[in-house]
C-alpha cells in the first residue's frame, strides 16, 4: 500500500500543521518541535506496537510522505531519515474479541465492573527489531526477543498460526462449528491443519533464528485446543481478502515454483469462496464481513461452483497463482465439493485419500 495523502483529514493537518488533529500530525509535529530544541537528546525512536505485518517500514512510509508533503518540509525529511528509527515489531498472542459474556462473568464471579475487558491465551511473544536511534530500555528482561530482521518470524506466525487459523475458521464456520477449540479438537479437521503445517508450509518456510519449528507448531495446535478463551469462528472468518494474500498465498506461490504439495491450501481457497456465498450448510445467511463483501459476496453468487471469477481479481490472485492449471483445477474439485458434500465429508475424503 502507499500513503493516502489525498485522505480528507491529512489534508486539513497538511494545511494547519501546528494544530494537527490526525495521529499522524501529531507524530510529525512532535518530531518538528524535537528537532527545533537541537540538544544531544533529539535523537528519537518510534516503536510500533500493532500487529500489522512490517509495521516500522509502514510507520516510516507514512511519516516521511506526510512531511515530504508539507510546505518547506525539507529540513524536517532530512532530520528524520538522521535521527529517528522504526523498528518493526511482531505480537503472537491469540486474543479473542471482547464478549458480553466475559464483562458479565467478571462482574458476577469478581465484582469487577469492566466494560472492556481482554481475554486471552497464556502464550505471549513479542519480538522487535533492534533498531533503536538512542538506546532502549531492556526489555529481554521481561521476555521481548530482540532480533536483526523480525521478517521470518512474521512469516512464520503468518504462514502457519494465522493461515491455519483462517483455515479451522472457514471450513469449521460452514459445518456449524462455533469456536476454534471446537474445531481443533476434531480429529479429521486437526488432521487437515497438520497437513497443511507439516507438507506444505514447513518445506518453503524460512529458518527462524531461535525458534524450534517443530515445537512451534504443537504449542500451536495446544493453544488452537484452548476452550477457555472461546475464540469465535466469526471472528475468525473475518477480512479474508486482507488476510489470505499474506497469510496463504505466499505458501501457495513458493510451492507452485517448486512443484510441491498445496493440496491444503487449495481447500482453504475453496473454503472461502464458498463462505462468501453468505449461507450456511444448514441453509442459515450470515453477512459477510470483509472490506470487498458487497462485491465478493456478488462474485459467490454469480460464480456457483466455479471459482473462476475470483481469480479475476488480480489484486487477490498473483499471475502464478491464477496461471496454475495445477491449482486451479484443485480449488475448483474442492468448492465443487464443499457445495456438494459439505464441509465435513470434503475433510473426510481428503484424509481418506492421503492414507491410500
Amino acid at each position: 500500500g502507499k500513503f493516502m495523502i489525498e485522505d480528507e483529514q491529512i489534508q486539513k493537518d497538511l494545511s494547519t500543521p501546528e494544530s494537527p488533529s490526525t495521529a499522524i500530525g501529531l507524530l510529525v509535529e512532535g518530531l518538528r518541535k524535537r528537532m527545533i530544541t537541537n540538544n544531544s537528546q533529539s535523537k528519537v525512536t518510534l516503536l510500533s506496537c500493532d500487529n500489522l505485518p512490517g509495521n516500522g517500514n509502514v510507520l516510516r512510509t507514512v511519516i516521511e510522505g506526510y512531511t515530504k508533503a508539507l510546505d518547506n518540509g525539507n529540513t524536517l525529511y532530512a532530520w528524520i531519515k538522521e535521527n529517528v528509527s522504526f523498528p518493526n515489531s511482531m505480537v503472537d498472542r491469540i486474543t479473542p474479541v471482547t464478549s458480553d459474556l466475559l464483562i458479565q462473568k467478571l462482574r458476577e464471579s469478581y465484582f469487577v465492573d469492566d466494560v472492556w475487558p481482554v481475554n486471552t491465551e497464556p502464550f505471549v511473544q513479542w519480538v522487535v527489531e533492534d533498531n533503536f536511534a538512542a538506546g532502549r530500555p531492556q526489555l529481554e528482561r521481561v521476555g521481548v526477543q530482540f532480533v536483526n530482521d523480525v521478517l521470518p518470524y512474521e512469516h512464520m506466525k503468518m504462514e502457519l498460526l494465522n493461515a491455519s487459523h483462517s483455515l479451522m475458521g472457514y471450513l469449521g464456520f460452514l459445518a456449524g462449528f462455533k469456536y476454534i477449540h471446537e474445531v481443533a479438537l476434531d480429529d479429521e479437521y486437526r488432521a487437515i491443519v497438520l497437513h497443511y503445517m507439516n507438507r506444505e508450509v514447513t518445506p518453503v518456510l524460512e529458518p527462524v533464528p531461535g525458534i524450534d519449528i517443530e515445537q512451534y507448531k504443537n504449542s500451536l495446535m495446544v493453544r488452537f485446543q484452548n476452550s477457555r478463551i472461546k475464540d469465535t469462528l466469526v471472528r475468525i472468518c473475518l477480512g479474508g481478502s486482507s488476510k489470505l494474500p499474506k497469510f496463504l498465498l505466499p505458501v501457495v506461490r513458493k510451492q507452485i515454483a517448486a512443484g510441491g504439495d498445496f493440496t491444503v491450501a487449495a481447500l482453504l481457497v475453496a473454503a472461502w469462496f464458498r463462505y462468501l456465498l453468505g449461507v450456511d450448510e444448514n441453509g442459515h445467511s450470515y453477512e459477510v464481513d470483509d472490506p470487498m463483501a458487497e462485491a465478493l459476496h456478488c462474485t459467490a453468487k454469480q460464480a456457483g461452483t466455479s471459482p473462476d471469477l475470483f481469480f479475476e481479481y488480480g489484486d487477490l490472485f498473483a499471475p502464478d497463482v491464477v496461471n496454475s492449471d495445477a491449482f486451479r483445477n484443485r480449488v475448483t474439485f474442492f468448492l465443487q465439493s464443499l457445495h456438494r458434500l459439505g464441509s465435513r465429508t470434503t475433510v473426510h475424503n481428503l484424509i481418506i485419500k492421503e492414507k491410500n
